[in-house]
């Protein structure tokens, strides 16, 4: 693959942000059932190795489109930026197990799904679909993710022309980058989707993995979680954070902006703000 038509990377645009830092303590959570106290443990863990996934999807695509970068560094960008898709693919059948075991076998749905918003409770419903046996999150998955299947990568590999390049990098003896075993997998990919242009696996893989897969997981996960720890005495914290780039690139660094360097108290309102509900 070759990011050609790639176009040259935009001025940086930045703008500022405001948020609020919530703390509570150990038993502020008494009042919660196993059920509840299982999502507020397991919600929160899956959706934050989203969120380092999904920056990595970011950071790599942002690398591939500027045009000022070294042909040799976009084109490992190309292949990071597919890897961390199938990592995401994996970790957002984690969560969706996660839900099945933590909401509905806990019985936490019985009494919260008629409260979800309509959005919610379709999303939620739209999920089994998503993880079926022949969709193309569980093709990733089961194949390239959490599992290996070195059937699907030998077959993919048969595939190619006896002329294919395939290649590997390594720098200093010690770094060493396999873009022919990306390759494979987009290979590998592109076969199930029945694309015979490569370049085109990346737009299903953005709208169905990236979008609709990863919306239905995440936003029932955040409003589930949020409304069980809003019923937790907590206080908080108004933040204003800085300098904050947009779009796709707080995508990939939002990580760093949430740390203690760059969020302040609001300088408008630096107390901090008890709520009980």
């Amino acid at each position: 693959m070759s990011p050609n038509s790639s176009i040259s990377r935009r001025s940086r645009k930045v703008k500022d942000m405001k948020g609020v830092r919530v703390s509570f303590n150990k038993a502020d959570l008494e009042h919660l059932d196993d059920g509840e106290l299982k999502i507020v443990c397991v919600f929160p863990h899956v959706l934050n190795r989203l969120r380092v996934l999904e920056s990595q999807v970011f950071g790599h695509m942002n690398v591939a489109l500027d045009e000022s970068q070294e042909g040799t560094k976009r084109e490992i960008a190309i292949c990071g930026f597919i890897e961390s898709i199938i990592l995401v693919a994996g970790e957002l059948k984690e969560g969706w197990e996660a839900i099945q075991q933590c909401y509905y076998e806990t019985k936490v749905s019985k009494a919260m799904n008629s409260t979800l918003p309509p959005t919610i409770q379709t999303a939620l419903k739209r999920l089994p679909g998503h993880f079926s046996g022949e969709s193309l999150a569980m093709f990733l998955r089961n194949n390239f993710a959490y599992h290996n299947s070195p059937e699907t990568a030998v077959q993919a590999l048969k595939t190619f022309s006896d002329d294919a390049t395939l290649t590997f990098t390594v720098l200093e003896q010690e770094h060493f980058h396999f873009d022919f075993a990306t390759h494979v997998r987009i290979g590998a990919i592109a076969e199930w989707l029945r694309i015979d242009d490569w370049v085109e696996v990346i737009h299903p893989l953005m709208e169905t993995i990236m979008g609709r897969v990863f919306n239905d997981v995440c936003l029932p996960m955040i409003v589930i979680a949020n409304t069980i720890l809003l019923t937790v005495k907590n206080t908080r914290t108004p933040i204003q954070v800085t300098a904050v780039p947009s779009d796709a690139e707080l995508r990939s660094e939002a990580l760093s902006y949430m740390s203690s360097e760059h969020s302040q108290p609001d300088s408008q309102d630096k107390a901090s703000v008890p709520s009980s509900q």
